[in-house]
């Protein structure tokens, strides 16, 4: 009995330890991102909204030009205030067909995209600026 108390105890030690290891601990609570999100496909081909987690943000706007973040030209791009996280982007004609898809990951110490449909790029300057790109 004492050995699988010894045992559950260690596996219980062991599984906090991970969880708090995939915790990133370096964005305080109050963290906020700017992204800025555009399309590098003609929008008069396909004008494209922009779906995170399901909710629509908006109309995304064409920009030619792979942009970084402090070029000018981002103020002609979506801009939305993200808290660190995992979100679900997808980028919708106006027939609601997913033309754009992915994840991204936003977070001080660690950014990421993966999966999906068409295409996306994401940039980061290694402070608060994301800019994300979603073409087809």
């Amino acid at each position: 009995m004492k050995s699988a108390l010894k045992a559950f105890a260690t596996l219980l030690f062991a599984t906090l330890l991970l969880v708090q290891c995939n915790k990133h601990s370096h964005d305080p609570e109050n963290t906020v991102f700017n992204c800025h999100f555009y399309t590098s496909n003609d929008s008069s081909d396909t004008k494209l909204s922009l779906y995170i987690d399901g909710e629509n943000k908006g109309e995304l706007p064409f920009i030619s030009s792979d942009l970084v973040c402090g070029d000018s030209a981002l103020a002609g791009a979506l801009q939305l205030s993200l808290s660190p996280g995992t979100y679900t982007v997808k980028g919708k004609d106006e027939d609601g067909h997913t033309q754009s898809s992915g994840n991204i990951m936003i977070y001080s110490d660690e950014q990421g995209i993966d999966g999906g449909t068409g295409g996306m790029s994401l940039r980061w300057d290694e402070g608060t600026c994301f800019v994300i790109r979603l073409f087809f």
